[in-house]
């Protein structure tokens, strides 16, 4: 369970080694393992929603019957993909952690455990650091996933384990400040990734080293707001 913030970030941006021009991967990292001691809140209004790619309807009749599936432990990371996602028209089943392979299942926010029919899914968001020690290697259970069609997208606020986890099969993978916003921001089209799965890490790469970039302020700002709003 995360913490109440103890300080607002704009008591942090007097402190020049916690500056919000910091590279994404230094402090949202550290806001992600300590979200208490660094905070990451920005006060403003509730994340925009109105600019969504498809409407529900019609991303139903594309992506018929097959939802999303996230893992993710932190609660504000998991609630605001979750809602960053139904905003673009997407069903959305939210895991804290893959507890057990065969048979495959997985324990909700609420600790209790359910069982995963992955042809339910056509994209999986994964955090190797939320699959439970009795699940083989991360690489086993990549080819679980591809076994049944699901794209596989992996999240983490390390680099290395990001690249890890691209050696081991996924997808794509990307920071996951990044992926979250690129959701938020109408960057990511999960629609065009099950077709071309390079898609997806092309927008993660073109994004990461521009997100302090004057214009995509806003983008940065809704997702800042969205995290707030999670917490």
């Amino acid at each position: 369970m995360v913490e109440p913030l103890e300080r607002p970030l704009h008591a942090l941006e007097s402190e020049p080694e916690k500056k919000l021009e910091e590279e994404p991967s230094s402090l949202w990292r550290t806001a992600y393992e300590h979200p208490v001691e660094t905070g990451i809140a920005l006060a403003g209004a509730a994340a925009a929603t109105a600019a969504v790619v498809f409407s529900r309807g019609k991303l139903a009749r594309l992506l018929p019957h097959r939802e999303v599936l996230v893992v993710e432990a932190a609660p504000y990371m998991g609630k605001a993909m979750k809602k960053a996602l139904q905003d673009q028209g997407h069903t959305v089943t939210w895991v804290t952690e893959i507890n057990r392979l065969r048979p495959l299942t997985a324990l909700t926010d609420e600790g209790k455990e359910i069982g995963l029919n992955l042809r339910r899914f056509h994209t999986a968001f994964l955090d190797p650091n939320h699959v439970h020690k009795a699940v083989p290697e991360f690489a086993d259970l990549v080819p679980v996933f591809r076994h049944n069609n699901v794209r596989t997208i992996g999240t983490s606020v390390m680099d290395n384990v990001n690249q890890k986890m691209l050696a081991a099969g996924v997808d794509a993978a990307g920071n996951k400040p990044i992926v979250l916003a690129s959701i938020v921001g109408n960057k990511l089209n999960l629609r065009e990734a099950i077709r071309n799965p390079g898609s997806a890490q092309k927008v993660f790469d073109w994004l990461k080293p521009r997100f302090n970039d004057p214009e995509l302020k806003t983008i940065k700002q809704r997702t800042n707001d969205l995290l707030t709003q999670s917490m």
